[in-house]
């Protein structure tokens, strides 16, 4: 898909010039043309089609970035399919940057002064696979030439963007400037962008400022786990905390969480008041 639009306006232009090339090729060699065609009549479809081919070379479409949303609730794959499809694009050639987001300050300090060392930075995936991985707290620099951070690391990320094709985002939900950063990068740097994140909070609330990003989405995909109460392979739409808390955020796995269908996750609502 990187530079069809490109390949399909050079075939376009070779078209047009091999037509009105034949054309000229009559007037100029005096080939023989039918009687209801006159050297004048070539002459205006020479012109015409010179004129054309300009207009047809000024107007074409400039190469665009494009933007995909996976979106569902916690074990629904959601890091699984980022990766698998920037495996695919990254198996056809493309180059790609993926980032994480990282919410301890400390550690944020330790990897900008480790220069982002990617053994430490990794997207995980709950059927355990891994992937390197830039881990920031905000995607301003890489979009933002205003921007007053002016770490070194940021610079040499910034490079990495330049080269790449194809840019990744996992748990969208956790950047709050995640819509204007997935536009600068698709429209203003003609990325290929593609975002996967929690879509609702365990109270089935908007999770941050992901859903934003929805009406800038080329194709969002909606994921479902399975769940792990009716265990029948009941679809579940929802996340839902074990543990009574209202804290927002509270990083957890099994440990914390369950996928829930409808039934249970209103009667775990239920328990949970009692």
């Amino acid at each position: 898909m990187f530079g069809v639009a490109k390949m399909r306006s050079i075939r376009g232009w070779v078209a047009v010039r091999a037509v009105f090339s034949a054309a000229d090729a009559c007037c100029t060699s005096k080939l023989a043309l039918p009687s209801c065609c006159t050297s004048s009549h070539v002459s205006r479809l020479v012109s015409f089609l010179s004129t054309s081919a300009r207009s047809y070379t000024s107007s074409r479409r400039v190469d665009m970035g494009r933007v995909e949303l996976i979106l569902g609730p916690m074990f629904s794959g959601k890091s699984s399919e980022l990766l698998r499809r920037l495996q695919r694009y990254e198996a056809v050639g493309a180059k790609s940057v993926l980032f994480n987001h990282v919410r301890d300050e400390e550690r944020l300090e330790l990897l900008a002064d480790r220069e982002f060392a990617q053994d430490e930075s990794v997207v995980s995936t709950h059927d355990g696979h891994t992937r390197s991985a830039y881990s920031v707290a905000t995607l301003k620099p890489f979009y933002d030439s205003s921007s007053a951070n002016t770490k070194e690391i940021w610079e040499f990320v910034k490079a990495r963007i330049a080269e790449a094709n194809v840019i990744a985002i996992d748990e969208g939900q956790f950047f709050p400037d995640i819509r204007e950063a997935v536009m600068a990068f698709a429209e203003q740097q003609h990325k290929h962008v593609i975002v996967a994140g929690l879509d609702g909070t365990f109270k089935r609330e908007k999770f941050g400022s992901l859903l934003d990003v929805v009406p800038i989405a080329d194709s969002v995909d909606v994921l479902h786990s399975l769940c792990m109460r009716c265990k029948d392979g009941t679809p579940a739409r929802f996340s839902s905390r074990k543990a009574k808390s209202e804290e927002l955020i509270q990083i957890g796995g099994r440990d914390k969480y369950e996928a829930l269908c409808r039934y249970h996750f209103l009667r775990a609502c239920t328990e949970e008041a009692k």
